[in-house]
């Protein structure tokens, strides 16, 4: 199977090591930077690098394409390769707009390929663990999910802060902060369901920040219980909170480290639940933490784990001919709670 990176940034570096990891892939790197796209081949000893996107279509002809560009270029290079006749994996967000997302969706249906977003936490080991839980029916059920994500994207070296070379990201509706909203709209819609009706407060807190805003507070119902999603810069340390409040239990994932603590009643005297979650939690915490020193030791931090699990799971389904992991419908029900998220923003 032919796999064509076009963009071989930061991110596409991910998908390369997942890449490389699963057995059977011709793979090739793709940039405007021909010294880029070279040294990616070089890294992960790829079969191919290009610097013309619509030349390697048309003579290398690739059966998936992943575009890992900034936003902007998303759309344009998810229709070309479905027009090429490729399954296509685009990061997130899939598109600057819901109306742009309809027009993909539309050519990936007309084309008879899969179109797939990258929604990576939901295939990481706390989000999966979680669900486990969930389809058993011990953890009860999903009545509210609170997704909190603090990034300080002001600090000194951030991508977001370079007065000089502004992130694409500063273009679109919320600033930066769209940048994110793909994760926490994906965390609410995994747990909750497709949203109804959202409230959503947009805050600028540092007055130095090149950022429209830096702060989000939403609150959002759904099909299946509410949602409150936030993004701070401000916040410390930088970290995805998510809890999942049941009617059995509750869960709580920091998705950046790859941990899950999970609060429960036990039989017998309930005053010693707090004691048995607590010790059955800081055996859990210590075995998640010492995991994730090992991955970012490694090289590969457990923010990418979900990334790399539903890059496998999409390979072994097109070789099975199983259904995507990431459907249109799920991706459709994203789309629309950001397209509520930032609505006010377009208005003004």
């Amino acid at each position: 199977m032919r796999v064509a990176v076009v963009g071989a940034g930061r991110i596409a570096e991910q998908h390369f090591r997942a890449l490389a990891g699963i057995p059977g892939l011709e793979v090739a790197a793709c940039d405007r930077s021909a010294a880029t796209a070279e040294f990616a081949a070089e890294r992960f000893r790829l079969a191919r690098h290009a610097t013309d996107f619509a030349a390697l279509l048309a003579e290398w002809r690739p059966d998936v394409v992943h575009v890992t560009t900034p936003v902007g270029a998303h759309v344009p290079l998810a229709l070309q390769s479905l027009a090429a006749g490729a399954h296509v994996l685009v990061e997130k967000p899939i598109a600057p707009s819901y109306t742009e997302w309809i027009e993909l969706r539309d050519a990936a249906a007309a084309a008879g390929r899969w179109l797939l977003e990258d929604h990576p936490y939901q295939f990481s080991r706390p989000a999966q663990r979680v669900l486990g839980l969930i389809e058993s029916g011990r953890f009860g059920e999903v009545v509210h999910v609170d997704a909190t994500l603090c990034l300080d994207i002001a600090a000194p070296g951030s991508v977001f802060a370079d007065a000089h070379y502004p992130h694409p990201s500063h273009a679109m509706p919320g600033g930066p902060i769209s940048d994110f909203l793909s994760h926490l709209a994906a965390v609410a819609c995994l747990f909750v369901g497709a949203h109804r009706s959202t409230r959503t407060l947009w805050r600028k807190r540092n007055s130095s920040s090149h950022a429209t805003f830096d702060e989000l507070r939403s609150l959002v119902e759904a099909e299946r219980g509410t949602a409150s999603l936030v993004f701070s810069a401000s916040g410390q340390p930088d970290g995805f909170v998510v809890r999942v409040f049941g009617t059995r239990m509750t869960a709580t994932m920091n998705l950046f480290e790859g941990s899950l603590s999970v609060q429960r009643g036990w039989p017998g005297n309930s005053a010693l639940s707090p004691l048995l979650n607590g010790l059955v939690g800081g055996w859990d915490g210590a075995a998640d933490a010492a995991r994730s020193l090992r991955a970012k030791l490694a090289g590969r931090p457990e923010s990418y784990h979900g990334l790399r699990a539903l890059i496998v799971r999409v390979y072994a389904a097109l070789r099975t001919g199983e259904s995507p992991p990431i459907t249109p419908d799920q991706i459709d029900a994203v789309q629309r709670l950001i397209d509520d998220l930032t609505a006010e923003l377009k208005e003004t």
